[in-house]
C-alpha cells in the first residue's frame, strides 16, 4: 500500500477508533493486508464493505475474526472462502468460534461452493438473519439453507 493511502487510513483510525461503526472501503485496490492491522484498531466496526480490495482470504479472515461487534458483509462473498481456509488452517480454534455476523450479501456472481461450505458458514455465523443466496444447483442444495436457523429474510 502507497504511504497516502496509509496515512488516510490511519487518520481514520486513529480519530475515530472508539466511535467507528460501517467501514467502506470497496473497490480500493490499494486496501492490502497491510491494512489489517489498522482496520483491527476500529473495535466497534459493525459492518465492513471490503469487497474488490486486494485483501486476501487470510487478511479477511483476521478482520472477520479480529472484530468482535462486526454484523455486517455487504458483498461478503469472501466470507465462505476465509472461513473455509481458517478451517483447514486451526480447525480447532473454527469449532469453538461464534461470529455476530446477521448479515451477508453474497456477490451478484458467486455461489456457495458446495454444501460442506454452507454447513461451515451456518454453524460459525449462526446469527445470520439477512443473506442474499445464490443458488447453484450443482455445487449446493437449496434445502441447505435450513441450517441457518435465525433467517428471515432470503434474498
Amino acid at each position: 500500500m502507497n504511504r497516502t493511502k496509509i496515512a488516510l487510513l490511519q487518520v481514520a483510525v486513529q480519530t475515530c477508533h472508539n466511535t467507528l461503526t460501517l467501514l467502506d472501503v470497496e473497490r480500493s485496490r490499494k486496501v492490502t493486508d497491510d491494512s489489517v492491522n489498522h482496520i483491527l484498531k476500529c473495535t466497534k466496526l459493525k459492518s465492513l464493505g471490503i469487497f474488490h480490495t486486494s485483501l486476501t482470504n487470510v487478511g479477511k479472515a483476521e478482520l472477520i475474526f479480529g472484530l468482535n461487534d462486526l454484523e455486517e458483509l455487504p458483498r461478503g462473498d469472501f466470507l465462505c472462502d476465509a472461513l473455509e481456509d481458517f478451517n483447514e488452517s486451526k480447525p480447532n480454534v473454527i469449532a469453538r468460534t461464534r461470529l455476530k455476523i446477521k448479515g451477508f450479501w453474497a456477490s451478484e456472481d458467486y455461489y456457495f461452493h458446495n454444501s460442506e461450505q454452507m454447513e461451515l458458514v451456518a454453524r460459525v455465523c449462526p446469527d445470520i438473519e439477512r443473506m442474499l443466496f445464490m443458488f447453484n444447483n450443482e455445487e449446493a442444495l437449496f434445502r441447505d439453507i435450513v441450517s441457518f436457523n435465525n433467517l428471515r429474510v432470503c434474498w
